[in-house]
């Protein structure tokens, strides 16, 4: 009877302290409701009271339901959730950002190619070969040369265009097109193009003549080349010789490019007057003839190369400068810089291309009449060339050097006639075909102007008056 008073005694305890538990739980719920509604409708931004009677005291605005929508469906969430998918009416959808483009101009340097400085500029690999093949139908990038201009319009990695400017004329440019293709073109653009009138004293040299009358080296190689026939510039150019040319120059907002077509040109001295007339006979091919209508081209070259002088003339008993014994030399010697182009002296066939034990680097050509040039010595011959091949006058056929029984660089140049060797300076070479008897009224026409414009070019002092002062 007592124990069983005693386990009534305790669970009345026990349930006794349930009241007072009970309480402390409503009263913290209590609280923190309380404390949710101050935040929401007393402190947070756009649902406090104070802010709700703002809002219901303005007047009501263009798409203002739409507006509540959204501000309901996002009220209460925290930072990084996703907006609510707004209704479609009225709406425009959403669209991508298109990454901004950026413009990369760069100039290559010497050891450059396109890919390469692609590939520094940040262009993704796949990408630069891309543009490489796309390049390659337009463009032989083979002659793509330092001091070139690339300009890039990128996005990120993607190439969006590409211009490469081979010239202050030629332009290859690469565009991306809708389906993602890159189209390559050529542009070129027009130049001014005007004829000027140039005349020169000889002091030393035509180099130094065409350079004191303010002109460009280039001049000097078209003038070489038109009396390369007629005039041997390392042997027949005296001081006191005078040139005169007409000749087009082509510019670019003023600014010189580059010379076009001589349109007339005259060399006179002691080894003679040699005039020259740009001409295109009708149904004919363009060239230069003399006022009497010869052709200005011969057969034979004397000189197969250009800015170099005669260091040994031929000689059936000179001494030789390597061996030290008396040994015939049947040809002439130019010396020159090692690199400098060799040309063909006549339209032939190769014969040899090799290395030999004393000519070193050796090319040999046969011609028409039995006539064959030999050239010796070459640093290297021109790519491709070989037994066999047909070579043309003034092609390249290898650069001067040293190679085999030399003491320095130069050409070794020598000519065989009727299986004899004999010597290239004073050979009587004859010239290509003449003016049609037809086209000499035509020519007369155009060489008369022409002749008198000439006539009456001033020509600047030689160099050596330049640079000679006054006294007192």
């Amino acid at each position: 009877m007592i124990g069983r008073t005693r386990r009534r005694t305790r669970g009345r305890r026990v349930a006794g302290t349930s009241p007072l538990s009970g309480s402390l739980k409503l009263f913290g719920l209590l609280s923190v409701l309380v404390a949710v509604n101050v935040y929401v409708f007393f402190i947070r931004g756009g649902t406090s009271l104070t802010d709700v009677l703002k809002t219901a005291a303005l007047p009501p605005q263009k798409g203002a339901a739409l507006s509540s929508l959204a501000k309901a469906g996002t009220a209460g969430r925290g930072r990084g959730k996703l907006p609510v998918q707004p209704s479609r009416v009225g709406v425009a959808p959403a669209t991508i950002p298109v990454e901004d483009e950026r413009l990369v101009s760069a100039v290559l340097e010497p050891g450059d190619t396109v890919r390469t400085k692609l590939l520094r500029l940040g262009v993704a690999r796949q990408q630069v070969e891309e543009t490489v093949g796309a390049l390659r139908t337009v463009a032989d990038l083979q002659k793509v040369r330092p001091g070139q201009t690339l300009r890039l319009r990128l996005a990120g990695q993607e190439l969006r265009g590409l211009d490469l400017e081979a010239s202050p004329v030629v332009t290859y440019r690469l565009s991306r097109q809708a389906d993602g293709r890159l189209r390559a073109e050529r542009t070129e653009r027009a130049l001014e193009s005007r004829a000027v009138a140039i005349g020169g004293t000889i002091g030393t040299s035509l180099y130094e003549a065409v350079k004191s009358a303010g002109e460009q080296t280039a001049l000097v190689a078209a003038l070489a080349d038109l009396f390369a026939h007629d005039l041997n510039f390392y042997l027949d150019t005296h001081p006191g010789d005078t040139f005169r040319v007409l000749v087009e120059k082509h510019a670019k907002d003023g600014e010189f490019i580059h010379y076009g077509r001589v349109l007339a040109a005259e060399y006179a001295g002691k080894a003679g007057t040699f005039r020259a007339f740009y001409f295109k006979p009708e149904g004919g091919v363009a060239g230069y003839y003399n006022e009497a209508g010869q052709n200005c081209a011969k057969v034979f070259l004397k000189t197969p190369l250009k800015f170099a002088r005669l260091t040994s003339r031929f000689d059936r008993k000179r001494m030789h400068p390597v061996l030290h014994v008396e040994r015939g030399h049947y040809g002439v010697d130019y010396g020159a810089p090692t690199g400098t182009p060799v040309w063909a002296s006549a339209t032939g066939k190769v014969v040899t291309a090799a290395k030999r034990p004393g000519s070193g680097n050796t090319v040999v050509l046969a011609h028409a009449n039995g006539m064959t040039t030999h050239y010796y010595h070459l640093s290297k011959l021109a790519k491709g060339l070989a037994p066999g091949q047909q070579v043309k006058q003034k092609q390249l056929i290898g650069y001067v050097g040293s190679t085999g029984l030399s003491t320095g660089p130069h050409l070794h140049f020598a000519v065989k006639q009727g299986g004899a060797f004999v010597d290239p300076i004073k050979m009587k070479v004859p010239r290509e075909a003449p003016l049609p008897a037809r086209s000499h009224g035509e020519f007369a026409k155009l060489t008369g102007p022409l002749g008198a414009q000439l006539a009456a070019t001033p020509v600047a002092p030689p160099p050596a008056a330049h640079a000679a002062a006054p006294t007192n």
